[in-house]
């Protein structure tokens, strides 16, 4: 009698069990439609308005006049979320139970990569200011030349003579202007171009805090919060600092390189990758590429105080200060054709301040 008890109730609780998790999905899906609705709100909404959008389009009109009703759902579900989590664990429980699937932890990342990139994905330009234009022109004059084979060229377009000449690194331009020819119109380009680079990001950011704190856990907290940091939407739709979008992507690959070399952990292969995440970012941007180069450095001589006791001799700090210093060179000296010219002819800069 005593079984029949114990098995009616272990059904009795895994009934209930499935039962808290489909709420708890459908509270993350509520969650997921009232930010998707808050994003599409933005274009037309009534908050800070850097340039003229024009007139509401019909669907506009509807995502204001719903957004009571979305942020309903969003406070809903935040509590049921709270409320389930904080007496059964069900979120918990599907988190350990996802990640210990043999892709489980790549789905959760990309899920979580399209929902705090899909700003880049809503309808409109994101060239809220002017450099964002000026930007993009950058773009299309690569594609240009790359298609009618203008090669060398000079152009007072931009930069005198970008991008084979100097004073400005044509990489992420180069990028842009190669999916252009794919997509047509520029603007849904380079869009494109941010949202799969925002994606990728999530996973470096994972990738350089899982090697570091050695937890799936914290390397997921911290893909999460480095995907949906407000600091991101700024500096690309308000500010329109276009060329720093790959500094996203490549600033945690560098600090995991870094920590990989410096541990000596993948031989010649983690140096190599070093030099060359280093090359293309300041082959992106020689100003952000420079910054990360001068804080990779530092991040470097700290971390080499933070290495566990007994490999931490004297011996083994210069051996790995030696190979961190010699891949960090060899990417600078393989980006020296966009790097040199700023610096040895800073008076033929538009804006000398700028450089050193």
């Amino acid at each position: 009698m005593r079984s029949m008890d114990d098995n009616s109730i272990n059904t009795s609780n895994i009934a209930n069990q499935r039962r808290w998790q489909l709420v708890s999905i459908i509270a993350l899906l509520g969650l997921v439609a009232a930010y998707v609705h808050a994003e599409l709100y933005t274009v037309h909404g009534p908050f800070t308005k850097v340039r003229d959008w024009g007139v509401p389009p019909t669907w506009a009109l509807v995502v204001q006049n719903m957004r009571w009703f979305f942020r309903g759902i969003a406070v809903v579900s935040l509590i049921t979320l709270v409320v389930l989590e904080s007496r059964y664990l069900i979120i918990s429980h599907m988190i350990r139970k996802l990640v210990g699937l043999r892709f489980g932890t790549s789905v959760i990342l990309l899920v979580l990569g399209v929902i705090s990139g899909c700003y880049f994905l809503l309808p409109g330009y994101i060239t809220a200011a002017s450099d964002g234009i000026y930007y993009t022109t950058l773009a299309w004059l690569v594609k240009d030349v790359l298609e009618n084979f203008q090669l060398p060229m000079w152009s007072n377009w931009g930069d005198m003579g970008f991008p084979l000449m100097q004073f400005y690194s044509p990489l992420f331009f180069g990028l842009v202007a190669l999916v252009n020819f794919v997509i047509p119109d520029i603007f849904i380009g380079i869009k494109f171009v941010f949202f799969v680079i925002h994606v990728l990001s999530l996973f470096a950011m994972y990738l350089y805090v899982c090697n570091l704190t050695h937890s799936k856990s914290a390397g997921l907290i911290a893909a999460f919060t480095y995907g949906f940091a407000y600091y991101r939407y700024h500096v690309i739709v308000y500010v329109n600092k276009f060329p720093m979008v790959p500094t996203f992507l490549l600033w945690p690959l560098q600090l995991y390189l870094v920590d990989r070399v410096i541990c000596d952990e993948g031989g010649r292969r983690s140096g190599i990758s070093l030099a060359i995440i280093t090359a293309v970012g300041l082959t992106c941007h020689t100003f952000f590429g420079g910054y990360s180069v001068i804080f990779a450095s530092v991040y470097g001589g700290i971390r080499l105080f933070s290495i566990v006791q007994d490999r931490a001799i004297f011996d083994v700090r210069m051996r790995a200060v030696r190979r961190l210093v010699f891949w960090l060179a060899v990417g600078v000296l393989a980006s020296l054709a966009y790097t040199l010219p700023p610096l040895t002819e800073v008076n033929l800069t538009v804006i000398p301040g700028w450089y050193p």
